[in-house]
């Protein structure tokens, strides 16, 4: 269990740590610690994921994401922070871990619209992901995006991107769209978002 309440103070202090001495700081002394601390050796990287005992299952991945990449919001500190959030979703989905430190991440990022756009990009690379269980995994982050975002990005972004999933040749990946689609026809008022690319989407 990963305590939201601690990590939220953490990272606001890091954020502001990270302002208060400048990019400078940030860039040469923080990002290496975390980076530093996140590294799995190659000799341990599937027992270590597999069984939890990585850092990226715990808690310092959404510390690390929303107090110090999220910091600053250059091209280059966007496309850092994407690169991590894709390249940890596909670690953790690969290596059948908890997705529960890359969910916080998303759902704390999700808070502000800046990065709406960003979260969407890196999930559409899980959709177009040659292994199924990412494809997966990004369904079921889907259903966290699918709410408070703007409707033009639901009808534009996040519908088309599941109606691809919900035709994946593995039936996995289409029962994992369920609760996405749900959680859209729970969240918007656009009808012709709900009825017209979403009701109609089947399984099999």
């Amino acid at each position: 269990m990963l305590y939201v309440d601690s990590i939220k103070a953490l990272s606001k202090v890091l954020n502001s740590l990270s302002k208060t001495f400048g990019k400078s700081f940030t860039e040469t002394r923080l990002k290496p610690k975390f980076q530093a601390m996140l590294n799995v050796p190659d000799e341990q990287y599937d027992t270590l994921i597999q069984s939890g005992q990585s850092a990226l299952t715990k808690a310092i991945v959404p510390v690390f994401v929303s107090g110090v990449l999220s910091c600053y919001n250059t091209e280059d500190d966007r496309k850092q922070l994407a690169t991590f959030l894709q390249d940890t979703i596909a670690t953790l989905a690969v290596n059948h871990a908890s997705m529960d430190s890359i969910q916080l991440a998303f759902a704390e990022l999700h808070h502000n619209p800046t990065y709406h756009e960003l979260l969407l990009t890196v999930l559409w690379n899980g959709v177009v992901d040659t292994s199924a269980r990412v494809r997966i995994v990004t369904a079921n982050m889907f259903t966290l995006l699918s709410k408070n975002i703007h409707e033009g990005l639901v009808s534009s972004r996040i519908v088309p991107a599941l109606i691809t999933l919900a035709g994946d040749e593995e039936i996995m990946v289409r029962i994992a769209t369920v609760p996405a689609f749900g959680a859209i026809i729970e969240s918007t008022t656009q009808k012709e978002v709900s009825n017209n690319n979403v009701c109609y989407y089947t399984i099999c």
